[in-house]
């Protein structure tokens, strides 16, 4: 695979979060009112900058390291040091984001020592973790995922219970949750086996596979994202 190949077949699912993120300030400025919304928005912006960052590592290798060759043969020549780091910090956002969300004391008191807990151990664990540099820490995705889907789990049996099942089609959560939620169960699993297929050890094919996977799921997720900002920027009532 040529650089410029990479390029393309990464755009659309980059292209996509730019979409929804321009969605979102498009929101907030309909709903202003809405800081969870808000601060949604301010999360997906901050996951553009860290995917056009991180697109330095696949770049270089593409190029033969024509481009950003300065990483050749260094700890940085992978790009998972970087994700490792912002799995983190989106595992405790889209928790935090369900645990605004939901009322119950009992539900958000689980879901507070789960997230003061990943706070603490997914950071301690990378600084024992031999593959920081070269693969995805196995204990970050699966300890996040299955906090997330705790979190989801706790929202949408909350929301079945509630009387807004009535307005789902104008409600901003419920597509984060039909997004996410394909998101995460298709990808989980590759991102495991990073620490077996990856550039360095020569699987190529994989991770080809791999970043088609992610494109697709990429697609899919931001656009709905879009397709929520836009939709319920226009309803009448905020939540």
């Amino acid at each position: 695979m040529e650089v410029t190949d990479y390029i393309l077949s990464t755009f659309p699912g980059t292209f996509a979060e730019i979409i929804a993120a321009s969605s979102g300030l498009y929101y907030t400025r309909r709903r202003p009112n809405d800081k969870i919304g808000r601060m949604f928005v301010w999360f997906l912006w901050i996951t553009v900058g860290v995917e056009l960052i991180g697109m330095y590592a696949p770049i270089a290798y593409f190029s033969d390291y024509k481009i950003f060759g300065f990483v050749k043969d260094t700890l940085f020549r992978s790009n998972e040091w970087w994700y490792n780091l912002y799995i983190i910090f989106s595992y405790l956002f889209y928790t935090y984001f369900f645990y605004s969300l939901i009322v119950s004391p009992k539900a958000k008191r689980v879901l507070r020592s789960f997230l003061l807990l990943y706070l603490v151990s997914a950071p301690i664990y990378l600084l024992f973790y031999d593959g920081y540099f070269d693969s995805m820490s196995p204990y970050s995705v699966l300890a996040g995922t299955f906090m997330v889907l705790l979190a989801i789990f706790m929202f949408c049996y909350e929301l079945l219970q509630s009387d807004r099942l009535l307005s789902l089609k104008t409600y901003l959560p419920f597509y984060v949750v039909v997004g996410l939620l394909v998101f995460t169960l298709t990808n989980t699993p590759t991102d495991l086996l990073m620490s077996y297929f990856n550039l360095e050890t020569g699987n190529e094919y994989f991770v080809q596979a791999r970043s088609k996977l992610l494109m697709f799921s990429n697609l899919f997720m931001y656009l709905t994202y879009s397709l929520g900002f836009i939709v319920c920027s226009k309803a009448n009532k905020s939540y």
